[in-house]
């Protein structure tokens, strides 16, 4: 094999004859490198200094010395055909291509009938760039073998890298002829080897071929099965779900494929071929082994939809409310099923405004000894949740500590702390609730940090010896209101601050506070234009980084503005490089511009 550029790396310790040769040779001074060369090859006849004395001797064009070099090397290793390829490419440098290419068919005759001989010497023809007796050498070596070895991988990798596309993946598909077991092998390649993107030459021809190869095998699924991949491959879940539907009709299996797309749809935030996937493995019915897992990963992607939904409609909420229904009718309560009460009874308090059935469900599961203990610690945080909705800020405040006791060391128990945290700042116990605070800076969960920060700082920076607290006493009780969805009682509590204590420090606050209401209230303009008010009147307050992104998020989502969302983006990213949103800022731009995130 002959060389242009080769490094040190694998030789230890390199002497100074090796490091000399190495210099000249990088520097193309080969009349130099050569001396050394010799003398290194000499003294252990090693392949590695082989080739780089043969390549010397090429550029020298010393072609004499060099046949006799590789001559040398054959005898010491005469089983190793990739020192006749040298061979023949020295002929080829000196000019005379009949002699090489007389040595290169010679030498695809010598090949014994092993596998890793055929491959040794067609990677000896590639290299080389002789890429036609690479082929021909994987050629003599299905006949030498007859079949015991397939060479589909290798004549795929070389046809790719001659952009013959076409017999790229007419290899990879005939693998698959000879034995389903090898897709997983197929897929890994595709991985490493493919575009997916859609509309490109390589994709196209790729799902071309399996589309034929389905209707002419329809007896083998894992055509279906690799196309199904290559769909998800290319982002496009719709057609995924329709062939995985189409592969689960065909051979009359229960639904499982459905429900392995449903959980990688999810992961992908496509929710929409998520829900379709659990609906149709519940419209088999009972007699699917996977009936009661879709019902209740059915109703999560559900609810999760609505909850990521910033302009729900009130007939949405229904809907959900509704669905929930029918599953617990057919679910009863039990520890597998008890999230679907403890995410019904949420819905009930939170989005439908009854309290008293969403305790209802919760104590119901609480009594419930079935229900695993960690169950147990969510439904009771948000039973108190539920009781702060109700202003019963005691209650809340106990199952809060119960908790917290229970789940000490665990996310759970620190999500416990932290409400009960708020619970002291809406009843103005400032000074217990920044204590609280200021321990969860250093929580396992960044979201809990980053929210106790938050609040930490705001209680900070309105409450102290100098420090009039009206405002912000009036202010948390504005909080309380919004978090019990008495959106009106917030709205003029918050005008109240705004005309009682005219340019008060939290008067960036209050803007952000109202945003929040307008949004909840689906009054996007409003929205927009107090996330504007904001930076326009408070730019280096410590809410503007979180106006910027909140704006991008608004441009980016319901108000469908993708420049203007990439020009907030790109204004946190360079206003705000402390913010804790620069990385999520960084790629959501990103994405809007259109750049592969993989690379």
């Amino acid at each position: 094999m002959l060389l242009s550029t080769l490094s040190l790396i694998g030789i230890s310790q390199p002497t100074t004859d090796q490091q000399l040769a190495a210099y000249y040779f990088q520097e193309e001074d080969f009349e130099k490198a050569v001396l050394y060369y010799e003398k290194l090859y000499k003294e252990s006849y090693s392949d590695f200094f082989y080739q780089y004395y043969l390549d010397c001797l090429v550029n020298l064009k010393s072609y004499k010395d060099a046949k006799k070099l590789v001559k040398l090397q054959m005898n010491i290793n005469p089983n190793n055909l990739s020192y006749k390829v040298d061979y023949g490419m020295v002929y080829k440098f000196e000019g005379d291509p009949k002699k090489a290419d007389k040595q290169f068919v010679e030498t695809i005759e010598e090949l014994p009938p092993i596998s890793s001989s055929v491959i040794e010497l067609a990677n000896a023809f590639q290299n080389n760039g002789e890429f036609n007796y690479a082929l021909q050498t994987y050629t003599k070596g299905d006949k030498l073998l007859n079949g015991t070895y397939p060479f589909n991988f290798e004549k795929a990798r070389l046809f790719g890298q001659l952009k013959r596309y076409q017999e790229m993946v007419n290899e990879y598909l005939s693998v698959l002829l000879l034995s389903e077991n090898y897709l997983q092998s197929v897929q890994n390649e595709l991985a490493r080897n493919f575009a997916f993107e859609q509309g490109s030459e390589q994709n196209s021809l790729l799902k071309q071929e399996l589309i034929k190869l389905i209707q002419k095998h329809p007896g083998k699924p894992v055509f279906s099965e690799l196309l199904i991949w290559v769909y998800m491959q290319e982002g496009n879940y719709s057609a995924a779900l329709l062939q995985t539907k189409a592969l689960d009709k065909r051979l009359n299996e229960s639904g499982e494929r459905l429900i392995n797309l449903a959980n990688i749809a999810i992961s992908n935030q496509q929710l929409d071929v998520a829900i379709e996937s659990y609906d149709y493995v519940v419209t088999k019915g009972k007699k699917s082994p996977y009936y009661t897992e879709a019902r209740i990963s059915l109703m999560d992607v559900l609810k999760e939809k609505l909850y990521n939904t910033p302009n729900y409609r009130a007939e949405d909420v229904l809907k959900l409310k509704g669905a929930y229904l029918k599953t617990i009718e057919e679910l009863f309560l039990n520890a597998r099923t008890a999230k679907i009460y403890r995410d019904f009874a949420h819905l009930e308090a939170f989005f439908l405004n009854n309290a008293d059935t969403a305790i209802t469900i919760l104590t119901d599961i609480l009594k419930n000894q079935s229900v695993s203990p960690e169950e147990r610690g969510m439904s009771k945080l948000i039973l108190a949740d539920v009781y702060m909705l109700k202003n019963l800020v005691w209650d809340a405040s106990l199952l809060y500590s119960q908790v917290d006791k229970s789940f000490k060391y665990d996310q759970l128990g620190e999500q416990a702390k932290f409400r009960n945290a708020k619970v002291s700042y809406y009843v103005a116990d400032f000074s217990w609730a920044k204590a609280q605070l200021d321990v969860l800076k250093g929580s396992t969960s960044k979201l809990i940090a980053n929210d106790a920060m938050e609040l930490s700082l705001l209680i900070t920076d309105n409450t102290g010896l100098d420090s009039n607290e009206i405002a912000m006493q009036m202010f948390a009780r504005a909080d309380l209101r919004i978090y019990q969805n008495n959106k009106d009682k917030a709205w003029g509590i918050l005008d109240s601050i705004t005309t009682t204590f005219p340019g008060h420090a939290l008067a960036d606050e209050v803007l952000m506070r109202k945003y929040q209401i307008s949004l909840k209230q689906n009054n996007l303009e409003k929205a927009e234009q107090f996330l504007l008010q904001v930076l326009k009147d408070h730019p280096t307050d410590i809410t503007a980084d979180n106006a910027t992104f909140y704006l991008a998020e608004l441009y980016e989502g319901p108000l469908n503005n993708k420049e203007k969302a990439m020009e907030k983006y790109q204004d946190l990213l360079l206003n705000y490089p402390n913010s804790m949103f620069v990385v999520e800022a960084r790629k959501r731009f990103r994405l809007l511009r259109g750049d592969n995130l993989e690379q």
